[in-house]
């Protein structure tokens, strides 16, 4: 059986085929007080930080990607579980681009896993724990930021390919998980593509707010960032495990929406993303255990 080093790093798949393929380490209940399912998690297998708007709900026992630290002991128990099971996330992306005298919108909401036992990921996260360690032995405020959301957004453009210089602008959210004993860092105070229309419209403020916050982070506490690297692998997801029902308004399907100028009407498609595979493994694969001398949960 291969080793971590050899497991995907990342896994990932489009959170409609997630939903309707659920791997061995979730299930699906019924909520009478809702009146709606809910996705739960095995808690030994796998650390979820869903935090979308729109799958947050679904997911009643997630972490969301702002975790709270008071305590010196509570890092510790956090760091421990945090680097011992797979990472689950949902990842927004978007591609918007010009074709004419027509805008192309592509998006789609992704499930995304961790492999955190992975020699590469493991060094990663065990270097920004162990810096934020330090300030918080010695009483200080640190907010450690892992940052998933470049390394989606580079893969999602090669996913879907075409002309680089038509490629048009991408952006991901809801990829970072914050961990702190302050206050997450605010990215919107960023000078980035993903801020520029912000900017474009607040440039008096932005150019007096953003210094000023800046000064202020500065002097209040330490900002760790870990902007993740490593390799995406599309997975494949049996359909043996509990399916929504058709008409769920919870499972998502990647659009392009094809908007016109305004003395045109507007008009929407529906596209799939295809995903290349890595053979393809399943999430299985990342959360199995090893048979090596450690027998690891991978």
């Amino acid at each position: 059986m291969d080793g971590p080093a050899e497991q995907p790093m990342i896994g990932i798949s489009l959170m409609e085929d997630f939903l309707n393929g659920l791997p061995s380490m979730f299930e699906i209940r019924w909520n009478d007080e809702r009146g709606h399912s809910e996705v739960h998690q095995d808690p030994s297998r796998v650390n979820v930080f869903v935090h979308s708007d729109r799958h947050a709900p679904d997911f009643p026992n997630t972490q969301g990607g702002l975790i709270q630290i008071e305590t010196e002991d509570e890092f510790e128990v956090f760091a421990t579980s945090f680097v011992a099971k797979p990472l689950f996330l949902d990842v927004f992306s978007q591609n918007r681009k010009r074709s004419g005298n027509f805008r192309v919108i592509t998006s789609a909401y992704f499930a995304v896993l961790v492999n955190t036992k992975h020699p590469h990921i493991k060094e990663q996260l065990q270097r920004g724990i162990d810096e934020a360690r330090k300030y918080i032995s010695n009483g200080e405020k640190f907010a450690l930021e892992f940052d998933f959301s470049d390394l989606i957004k580079e893969w999602f453009a090669d996913t879907l390919g075409g002309d680089t210089l038509c490629q048009g602008s991408y952006y991901s959210k809801y990829g970072r998980i914050c961990i702190t004993n302050h206050t997450k860092y605010h990215h919107c105070f960023d000078c980035s593509p993903e801020t520029v229309d912000l900017w474009i419209c607040c440039l008096p403020c932005c150019l007096v707010m953003c210094p000023a916050y800046t000064a202020y982070r500065k002097f209040t506490c330490k900002d760790i960032g870990i902007s993740m690297t490593g390799t995406i692998c599309a997975l494949a997801l049996g359909n043996n495990t509990a399916r929504r029902s058709n008409n769920s308004t919870d499972i998502e399907v990647p659009t392009r929406v094809i908007l016109t100028p305004p003395t045109y009407e507007q008009t929407t498609g529906q596209e799939s993303v295809v995903l290349p595979t890595c053979a393809p493994p399943s999430y299985d694969d990342i959360t199995k255990e090893t048979t090596s001398d450690t027998s690891q949960l991978i």
